[in-house]
């Protein structure tokens, strides 16, 4: 099969930040996943991109 990288969207923080340790878990274990985007048009119409790895390993980030 063909390696791609990927973007993991999510509408909104809250979908992420409800399972933060199964979402790291997600980035570790899949490494073509490069980038978050979190959709927040509702709030400001904005999408907000992240390095997943940042996700993954700042335990910081999702605090």
């Amino acid at each position: 099969s063909a390696q791609h990288d990927a973007c993991l969207v999510s509408i909104d923080y809250p979908g992420l930040m409800s399972r933060s340790q199964e979402l790291k878990k997600l980035i570790e274990n899949n490494d073509g996943i490069k980038q978050i985007a979190i959709d927040t048009f509702a709030l400001d119409n904005e999408i907000h991109l992240f390095d997943a790895k940042l996700i993954a390993f700042d335990p910081t980030f999702l605090a």
